[in-house]
């Protein structure tokens, strides 16, 4: 898992386009190391969706096979419209998964 509540910034300064390639490539060196095939990219604050995309664009790039997934809200923020950017970012992903905290996250379930 890359992130987790609170690494946002540390992600954020390390996929900025200045930083992106190697991110990527360190990235990718310490999945090697380990013996991982994937990441879950799991960037909750400090989001910039559009370095955000670009990331699993650069890592599905760099490494075809890799497994990426993102667990994201349960709740649709983009009821009426999806974002074109979960379009790109659905194509570079292997799973989608939806982050849930029960009970905080069940909603309209009544007795």
């Amino acid at each position: 898992m890359l992130g987790g509540a609170k690494a946002g910034a540390n992600i954020a300064s390390a996929a900025a386009p200045a930083h992106l390639s190697t991110f990527v490539t360190d990235l990718l060196a310490t999945l090697d190391m380990l013996g991982y095939d994937g990441l879950d990219l799991d960037w909750e604050d400090s989001l910039n969706l559009d370095d955000f995309f670009a990331l699993a664009q650069a890592l599905r790039a760099a490494r075809p096979a890799i497994v990426l997934s993102y667990p994201a809200n349960s709740l649709n923020a983009n009821l009426d419209t999806v974002d074109p950017r979960m379009v790109a970012l659905a194509r570079s992903l292997d799973r989608f998964n939806v982050q849930t905290y029960y009970p905080s996250t069940a909603v309209g379930v009544e007795d």
